[in-house]
């Protein structure tokens, strides 16, 4: 899958909602769709641009698979050995905050750092959509600066999966 780096921004506004996926280059463009074997791990993200500010509200996470929902597995495959992380990292590189505390790796995980769906979708399609606070009950959400980044770090085979993507839910504020 290609990213929707495309979306034309509105222009002259000062600021205004943004829906970004989580990318192997974290500026919208790369690939979003995180179906592969990352036993040697792969890392998507969103990084801030030099021109803007970010207030995060939420990352979405979006799992589908065929077959039956079990919450003691990803997907419908067998839990993970290493699992998913995610973190917000400062424009130096370094994590300054694990957002998740251990690794995710079973469907079950992902309903502790949010509020979730399941739902069958498709020929007996199982279909987990999580969407994880940012705010932390700050009223004006996790705020990046440029340079900044929310990243996900992905270290076990996915590629049972049909879908699997993390989107950014926020509002952009222009410097």
């Amino acid at each position: 899958m290609t990213s929707l780096a495309s979306i034309v921004e509105p222009e002259g506004q000062e600021e205004y909602p943004i829906y970004r996926y989580l990318t192997t280059n974290g500026d919208g463009t790369g690939d979003f769709d995180n179906i592969g074997d990352y036993t040697t791990p792969r890392t998507v993200s969103v990084t801030c641009r030099a021109s803007e500010k970010i207030v995060s509200h939420f990352l979405s996470v979006h799992i589908q698979d065929a077959g039956t929902y079990d919450p003691a597995k990803y997907g419908v495959l067998a839990a993970l050995t290493n699992g998913v992380n995610v973190g917000y990292y400062g424009a130096d590189g370094v994590e300054k905050l694990r957002l998740t505390q251990n690794p995710i790796k079973d469907n079950a995980e992902w309903l502790h750092y949010g509020q979730g769906v399941i739902e069958a979708a498709g020929a007996g399609d199982m279909v987990q959509r999580v969407w994880i606070d940012l705010a932390g009950g700050v009223s004006d959400g996790l705020k990046l600066y440029p340079g900044e980044s929310i990243r996900v770090t992905l270290s076990d085979n996915f590629t049972g999966l049909l879908a699997h993507d993390f989107l950014l839910h926020g509002q952009r504020l222009k410097f």
